[in-house]
């Protein structure tokens, strides 16, 4: 049990690296997600952490399921 939390836990922080990655070098420092301005560093890091979240709240929900958590 505690082994699979574990693997779960490692996936999980795996895909918000992997997502603040992609973003950070896809997005660039220019045009509407500029991190030059305020407001394009706001639009930018919220966009990060709903990419990178989202994929692993996902597994995180299938793996606790799996494993009849919840």
């Amino acid at each position: 049990m505690t082994a699979i939390l574990m693997h779960a836990g490692a996936i999980f922080a795996c895909f918000v690296l992997l997502g603040i990655w992609a973003l950070h070098t896809t997005l660039g420092e220019h045009g509407w997600f500029s991190r030059n301005s305020l407001k394009g560093k706001r639009r930018y890091w919220i966009i990060v952490f709903i990419t990178a979240l989202c994929p692993s709240i996902c597994y995180m929900l299938i793996t606790l399921h799996k494993i009849d958590m919840i």
